[in-house]
């Protein structure tokens, strides 16, 4: 995820090849015609519910929400509760320890019901 100051960028990616699966931007021709008039937070909405269903589209339903150091208020998170309500699940990132034997979860700055904790 990606804010500028008139736009907004979502995309799904495998990190573990470095592909991109699916995204979906204020830039993008399919979400424009749906974000004309509104307001950022609308847009970011829009581009939420855009980037879930094409997610949801190629068989992917669960993510790790990536707010790209950004705060988790306003436009960041209309995109990710849009993007939720629309079906993606958000995930906990995990991270394999040094001796690549075990795994610990590493909190996501957002809500999801319950808190998360580095275990």
């Amino acid at each position: 995820m990606y804010r500028s100051l008139e736009h907004i960028y979502a995309q799904v990616v495998n990190d573990e090849v470095g592909n991109t699966l699916v995204a979906a931007s204020t830039i993008d021709p399919e979400v424009a015609p749906l974000i004309e008039g509104k307001t950022k937070t609308e847009a970011a909405q829009a581009v939420g519910r855009v980037v879930a269903e094409r997610a949801k589209a190629v068989g992917i339903s669960q993510v790790v929400f990536d707010r790209g150091g950004f705060q988790y208020h306003g436009r960041v998170k209309a995109l990710a509760d849009s993007a939720r309500e629309a079906g993606l699940e958000f995930k906990a990132r995990v991270q394999w320890a040094d001796d690549n034997k075990t795994t610990r979860a590493v909190g996501v700055k957002m809500k999801i019901g319950k808190s998360l904790t580095s275990a």
